[in-house]
Formats: C-alpha cells, structure tokens, sequence
C-alpha cells in the first residue's frame, strides 16, 4: 500500500497512485478479456469517462488508452488539458498534488506516453501493431473522422466491442483498491461524527460545508469530490427545493440535515454515504420514516449478490416498498466507484442494468421513498433516504463505511 511520505519512482511518485504490482493486475485484466474475444489491441475511447486513463496508467486526462496484446500501454495526451509532465522547468509547474511529483518519463513500467495526434495518427499507430480485430472500450463515442481514417488504413479492420466484458472486471476491486476504498470511508465516517459537534445553532451553512471540505482534504481527498451539506428545514415541514450549495443559512435549532459525501483518499478509489442529521429531538413519525429508508436501503444491498442484476433489484425494491404501503421514487444511483472519478459501471438505466453482478463489485445505493405529511394536506410528501457503498458477495452487499446508517439526533443539552 502506498501512503503519504513514501517515495516512488518514476510516474509512481504521487501519492494517489497505486502499487507497479496493482497496475500490472490490472492490464493482465484487460489483456485477458482481449484474448477471450480474439481482440488483437484495444482503444479505449472517452477514456475520462470512468478514468480508465487513471486507471491503466496512473495519468488523468487521456484521450485515448490504447493497449496492444504485448508491449506498452499507450497515453495519449489531451491537447488541451495536463501537459505539464513534459514541462522542462519542472519546479514551475503546479501539480495539484500534495507532494512534489516528478516530470513523467516518456515510457516507465509497461506504459508510455505521447502528445496528441490527429485521428490518421491514431489509425497509424493502431494499424502498426498488424492486427486485425480491434477491440474498442465506449464505442458510442467514435467519432467519423477516426472512423473513416481507421478505414483508410485497414479496410478490413474488424470491431469488437469489450465494453462490458472489460467494465463489469473493473469494477470488482482488488484488496489493494478496498483498502483505498476503506480509507475513503474511514475520512467520510470522521466528518460524520465531526458533524455532531459542528451543526449548532446560529452558525451558518457556509462556514460548516467549508470546514468539511478543507478536512477531508487534509485526509487525502482531491479531483472530484462531494461534500453536500442541505438543510432539510423543519421537521413538520417540507423541504425545501433541493439547493445543494445554498450558503446564506442560518442554523436553527429543530433544523434537519442531509450530509452528502462523495469522495477518495490516497489510491484516488472514491467511495459515497449520506445521512440525515436533526438538531435536537426527532418526531416518532419522522424517525420512523428515516428508518423505512435505512430498512429500503438495506432490502436492496441484501440482493447484491454475485449473478443478480440491477433490473431484478429495482423490481424487487419497487415490490417491497409497494407491499409496505409507500412509493419507491426512484432508485437514483447505483453504480460503481472507480478512480479520481464515482462514475463507474454498473448503473442504474445505462447498458449494464441487465449485466450479472460480480462477486468483489463495488456499488454505491441509495433508493429513495416518500414520506408522507398528511398534516399539510392529502398527498403532501418528501423524499426520504440514505446513502451507503456496499462491496457484493454471496451473502449480498457488505457495507465499506463505518458510520451507521439511520438519524442521527444532536442533544443540544
């Protein structure tokens, strides 16, 4: 495991990356699946999209990944964004890193970078490779041009498309990458606990959402990341529309709290929670509500199971919250966690809805039902739920955060 403090060589110089050994499992990963649909090199197009570029490479912002069955795996660059490893000067250069990284060699440990080329450049360097089948990763964004010179240099070139066989391996995570992600956790459980302390009456939203912030920075967050702090109002009364970053805030007491957290630590693997918070004592029937969501929640992880799908588990959800006499609104989210990004197959109404879940899969959940508030007039109702990330087994989905799920009262006392 590499932490904060230890030095590393080469494009491993960060504290964010990951171990030559990891990085060397997961191309043999990808090569394998190559070899299964007879692919003879593979391109990796929208590489951002679910940072395979950081993923396979160690390198965010690539336009293209591109891996031959042997050899190097190849980056090429984005022409506009995150040029600086090629910087002569690199004490001018700011890496948005926490420690002094180094200019990236050219090529190091089975990877090897370029600058950007035009779509002839890249139907070149594939065609140099000679192989036939193509595979491709996110083939939706091909562009005509690419398409016509992959044409012009191989006429015969055949398509093969390894989107899911290689995304659904992906998302199963390595004990290198679970312990990334139960780091991740174990900053977000911190802040939650932290919140108990913080949320007082009389202070304001602002100052609390950037106290977060700055903490979970300190403890290894960076890219993209979540910190959502939403006053819910009254108890007894609706909340309000949902404005995550609604600064000018006053708290009160009685005030409730939706605490949103969607972020990584060292590794970069992010990991997401949500829970609600009630600045001093909580209504039995709203109780009662937050703890149908932590039960819906919970209904649902309990069928993350290998061989099962997201379709089953929405439709299961959906019946089980109907027979309890309450509307499942949606199920929102249910995806993946990958590096310097949370978007990662599986999802919830994208092409993997039908895909069998994997054991070792990471997903994040959080259904979401109604609560009904029959004291403002017949169909009045609030969405009520929790957010957790669950790693699937035979057993079902075993939570990878600590703090509990459920509301959480502060005594004011």
């Amino acid at each position: 495991m590499i932490l904060k403090g230890k030095k590393m060589r080469d494009r491993y110089e960060q504290v964010e990356m990951y171990s030559k050994e990891e990085y060397a499992r997961r191309a043999a990963l990808v090569r394998s699946e190559m070899v299964k649909k007879g692919a003879d090199v593979l391109m990796i197009l929208d590489c951002t999209k679910e940072s395979y570029d950081h993923w396979l490479t160690g390198k965010e912002f690539l336009e293209y990944v591109i891996v031959p069955s042997d050899g190097d795996i190849i980056g090429v660059l984005l022409d506009e964004i995150d040029e600086s490893g090629y910087e002569d000067n690199t004490d001018a250069v700011d890496f948005k890193r926490y420690v002094h990284q180094k200019a990236f060699t050219p090529s190091a440990d089975g990877v090897r970078f370029i600058h950007p080329v035009s779509e002839d450049g890249i139907a070149k360097l594939i065609a140099s490779f000679g192989g036939k089948k193509l595979g491709i990763i996110n083939p939706g964004f091909m562009t005509w041009a690419l398409q016509e010179a992959l044409k012009k240099q191989q006429p015969e070139l055949e398509y093969i498309d390894l989107t899911m066989e290689v995304d659904s391996q992906k998302t199963r995570k390595s004990e290198e990458e679970l312990a990334c992600i139960r780091m991740a956790g174990a900053a977000q459980s911190q802040m939650m606990e932290a919140l108990e302390h913080m949320l007082r009456p009389g202070r304001h939203l602002k100052e609390i959402r950037t106290e977060v912030r700055d903490q979970i920075v300190s403890m290894g967050a960076s890219g993209f990341l979540h910190c959502m702090l939403i006053n819910l109002g009254n108890q007894m009364e609706i909340a309000p529309p949902f404005d995550p970053y609604s600064d000018d805030v006053i708290i009160r007491e009685g005030d409730r709290f939706f605490a949103l957290y969607e972020s990584n630590s060292y590794g970069g693997h992010c990991t997401a929670m949500g829970r609600v918070f009630i600045l001093g004592k909580a209504a039995e029937e709203y109780k009662q509500a937050i703890r149908f969501a932590v039960e819906v929640n919970e209904y649902a992880a309990a069928r993350m199971k290998p061989g099962n799908t997201l379709r089953r588990i929405v439709a299961d959800t959906r019946s089980y919250v109907t027979l309890k006499g309450h509307n499942l609104k949606r199920m929102c989210w249910m995806h993946g966690l990958s590096t310097a990004t949370y978007g990662e197959q599986f999802g919830v109404n994208d092409i993997s809805y039908d895909w069998p879940l994997t054991d070792g899969a990471v997903l994040h959940c959080h259904p979401i039902s109604n609560r009904f508030m029959p004291w403002l007039g017949g169909g009045v109702w609030e969405e009520a739920w929790e957010l957790n990330t669950y790693v699937v087994t035979p057993e079902g989905g075993k939570s990878l955060v600590k703090y509990p799920l459920g509301l959480t009262e502060i005594d004011l006392d």
